[in-house]
């Protein structure tokens, strides 16, 4: 249940100081490598690889109590790239020879997972989903042989294709846990909330900017000791480190609003609760889906209590996964980690860009970490070159007539009709479509970029004013 009794989250920072994607030596991916800590020790208790050593994937990692024992198991589920195996160990990692596929076994997406209590009889239940690339499918399972799936549901509808984040934990204070779920990449943020059954209870948050898409990851925490727990969002990707804290009942205040990293970080961040200070609460633990292997911990306002730990090396990027538990079954909990694995290309934490390289005369669209469109352009000549820099798109008014006149009879005045697909993107310079001409991968204009007209009218309908032109020699 992503409090005290779980959660997983990607982090990175190294002695307060993030390690950014710049650095030449960083690394994207490791084995699948879990590490157990002993929070009142602050030292290593156990090493394991749930996965083979090849894979490379990372994993999810959940921490829940699956036959009342009074010790927690630890389960994980395969990252990005691998099937979607979701397998069990003990407090010592030792597998238990419980392990399933609940996804079809060719979805690449990974799968996030959780455990909690959905049927109050005092054991967990599992709750998987498909992380990205596919459906915000959602299934809740029995730990029996049988794999009894006590629920399944798309947690968002229509075509969407992001995945969710899940978590378990009682809101509402009946006994009995909900399913939280948090939208993936590529939708506005949106948590919802549903029973053990997969019925949907009416709850929906939608905590951050509409212009955010790079999902949101939710967490459970009982911050104040209540009846229920409160629910803990943050930027997943794509955004810096907001996290907040909400009251589930009521008008859903908001107890907690804070970033946890500097603003320069714009990878996002995955989120747990758990009492890391034994102090009968729960406290936030953080860290940034990218960068650097550091964890952090706050209290549910913001302010940094001095629980932290580095479980992998500081050149390592790919996020790293945490749940929380108490896997000893003694009186403080333990942190269970495992890495995940960088998986964007472009530039670093933005969502959605056109990127043009001058020397290559190309242009390249980049939205949600991947490359979606790459073409020929014709950018200014030497004589009337195109701006290099930073810009965004200010104005799409589709078709213009273009005109500029640079003296009396002079061999370089134009005047063209019905220019189409034209969006502005620093003062008068513009993309735009270009049917004069078919030398694209050539310098010819007065230094708009030209574009062939199939193309800019893809480029146009995909675009948004607001967006980032990214313009380099």
């Amino acid at each position: 249940m992503k409090s005290i009794f779980l959660k997983s989250i990607l982090v990175f920072s190294f002695l307060g100081v993030f390690l950014y994607a710049g650095n030449a030596q960083a690394v994207d991916y490791m084995a699948p490598e879990a590490h157990v800590y002993d929070i009142k020790t602050n030292k290593e208790t156990g090493k394991f690889y749930p996965f083979d050593r090849t894979f490379k994937g990372g994993g999810k990692v959940a921490v829940g109590d699956m036959n009342a024992d009074d010790k927690d198991d630890i389960l994980v589920g395969a990252g990005r790239g691998g099937g979607p195996q979701v397998r069990m160990f003990n407090e010592i990692g030792k597998f238990t020879g419980y392990s399933f596929f609940p996804f079809h076994p060719n979805f690449r997406g990974g799968v996030d997972i959780d455990m909690a209590d959905t049927d109050g009889d005092g054991k967990d239940e599992m709750i998987v989903s498909q992380f990205s690339e596919g459906q915000a499918w959602v299934k809740v399972y029995e730990f029996d042989k049988a794999k009894t799936i006590r629920a399944e549901f798309i947690a968002y509808g229509g075509d969407f294709q992001g995945g969710a984040h899940v978590a378990g934990c009682d809101i509402n204070g009946d006994g009995k846990a909900e399913i939280i779920t948090g939208s993936g990449v590529g939708s506005t943020a949106h948590v919802r909330a549903f029973d053990g059954k997969g019925n949907y209870i009416g709850f929906d948050i939608f905590p951050f900017e509409k212009s955010h898409r790079g999902g949101v990851d939710v967490a459970c925490a009982n911050v104040d000791g209540g009846a229920e727990s409160e629910i803990v969002v943050g930027k997943s990707s794509f955004g810096q480190s907001q996290v907040k804290v909400y009251k589930t009942t009521g008008a859903r205040n908001v107890v907690g609003d804070f970033k946890a990293f500097d603003d320069g970080h714009r990878e996002g961040v995955n989120i747990a609760g758990g009492d890391v200070d034994n102090d009968g609460k729960d406290e936030i633990i953080v860290g940034t889906n990218g960068n650097g292997p550091q964890v952090k911990t706050f209290e549910a306002y913001g302010k940094k209590i001095a629980y932290s730990v580095m479980p992998y090396k500081e050149d390592f990027r790919g996020g790293v996964n945490v749940a929380f538990g108490n896997v000893d079954g003694k009186d403080e909990g333990e942190i269970v980690t495992m890495p995940g694995r960088r998986v964007w290309e472009g530039r670093q934490g933005v969502y959605k860009y056109i990127e043009i390289d001058v020397g290559k005369q190309r242009l390249f669209a980049y939205q949600a970490g991947r490359k979606v469109k790459e073409f020929p352009i014709s950018s200014g000549t030497f004589k009337y070159p195109s701006p290099i820099g930073d810009f965004r798109i200010w104005s799409k008014p589709g078709t213009v007539r273009m005109k500029h006149e640079y003296g009396p009879n002079h061999p370089d005045n134009y005047d063209i009709p019905d220019v189409a697909s034209t969006m502005y993107f620093h003062g008068p310079y513009a993309l735009h479509a270009a049917y004069w001409h078919n030398n694209f991968g050539n310098r010819m204009s007065h230094g708009c970029v030209n574009i062939r007209p199939s193309e800019a009218a893809w480029l146009f309908q995909w675009s948004n004013v607001g967006d980032r032109v990214y313009v380099r020699p």
